[in-house]
């Protein structure tokens, strides 16, 4: 950004903003919100190093550190929303092998010809989602 200051300074300032980690890691306990406000921080820490100590424009350094920090904010939002989404299909998967062992429970006490039948239609089921998981 055109700073004349050294790669040392640079470095001191973002050390420097690594303070407020323990505050920004209580934040993120808030859905969505806690890591964008721990983002929104860390940028204007970064901007206030910038026009204080490099004497950078605080509109040069405002375009940079905030079109990154819009950037990490997407793929917090992102992430936090796929994990979210992933922990659901992973409970409703974990319903269905429970259910499934359950089944496999009774299958030892069916005959042979209830046991090939329930077997038979388990691995029709389990070819359907490879199927329907090869489509996705």
């Amino acid at each position: 950004m055109g700073s004349q200051e050294s790669f040392e300074t640079s470095y001191r300032g973002m050390a420097y903003t690594a303070a407020i980690m323990p505050i920004t890691t209580v934040l993120n306990l808030l859905p969505y919100l806690g890591g964008v406000l721990g983002l929104v921080w860390m940028t204007y820490l970064l901007v206030v190093i910038s026009t204080e100590v490099h004497e950078i424009k605080p509109k040069t350094a405002w375009i940079g550190f905030g079109a990154i920090c819009a950037v990490f904010v997407l793929l917090t939002v992102s992430a936090e929303s796929a994990g979210r989404r992933m922990a659901r299909e992973m409970e409703a998967w974990q319903l269905e092998l429970e259910q499934r062992t359950g089944d496999m429970k009774r299958l030892q006490e069916m005959t042979p010809e209830e046991a090939g039948k329930a077997m038979g239609e388990f691995f029709k089921g389990m070819q359907e989602a490879m199927e329907h998981n090869d489509q996705q």
